[in-house]
């Protein structure tokens, strides 16, 4: 073969790959715009939109506004998870309240003292948050007053005390991040109803911190802490 027949076949092998490149990209074009193609990529991009809409639907925020003894309060909701994370918190208060139904805890936290209480979810009140607009008020009353002077239309009153420490290595691993977060900072106690036959079993006279839940029939839920006998719960001040 001459030189000028082998330089005719490097140019038509060159325009037969030129030829080819530009029909592979051609008919990648063609499927991009047939309605099969085009389906596929609104669909690819329903489904990128249902999974941001589905992330953001697993959170809720709202606000609280409430007056109680002449004091404005207003409290931030949020809920997760379909329901099964609920944060409340108040920070002018100084409380934070979270209800962990997954892992059946209720958490208060004293943003003040650096403090958690744990206890079992069913020692607080069902909390409904199927109407984000018709939330009712959770308060944390700090003053130890005694909740013997609240009387009226309690629905259900529930007694806590103070029992042991929750070592911080045990939350971490062990409770939802948004407890751990919250409570990383913190001195971690559990709290049990003081008719557990243990709690009885303790010494009369130690000075313990105990709390109190009440729910209303209107829905309003109040927490109450007051220094009290370890052994029986009742209020020493």
């Amino acid at each position: 073969m001459n030189k000028a027949s082998r330089d005719t076949h490097v140019k038509v092998l060159g325009m037969v790959l030129v030829v080819a490149i530009i029909m592979t990209g051609f008919v990648g074009v063609v499927h991009l715009l047939s309605p099969s193609g085009a389906s596929k990529i609104y669909a690819d991009s329903q489904d990128g939109k249902s999974r941001q809409d589905a992330d953001t639907a697993k959170q809720q925020d709202a606000v609280v506004n409430f007056d109680m003894s002449g004091k404005r309060h207003e409290e931030h909701v949020s809920v997760r998870n379909g329901g099964q994370l609920v944060t409340i918190s108040d920070t002018e208060d100084g409380f934070s309240v979270i209800l962990d139904y997954k892992d059946g805890i209720a958490v208060v936290k004293n943003m003040s003292s650096l403090e958690c209480y744990f206890f079992p979810i069913e020692k607080f009140p069902e909390y409904q948050t199927s109407d984000m607009e018709s939330l009712k008020p959770v308060v944390v009353q700090s003053n130890g007053e005694n909740p013997d002077k609240n009387t009226g239309d309690e629905k259900s009153v529930t007694s806590l005390v103070k029992s042991g420490v929750i070592p911080w290595e045990f939350i971490k691993t062990t409770s939802d991040p948004t407890v751990a977060e919250s409570c990383m900072d913190s001195t971690s106690y559990w709290l049990e109803g003081t008719t557990e036959s243990h709690v009885q079993k303790r010494q009369a006279g130690d000075v313990c911190i105990c709390w109190v839940v009440i729910e209303y029939t209107n829905g309003d839920v109040i927490l109450y802490w007051w220094y009290c006998d370890c052994a029986t719960g009742d209020p020493l001040f």
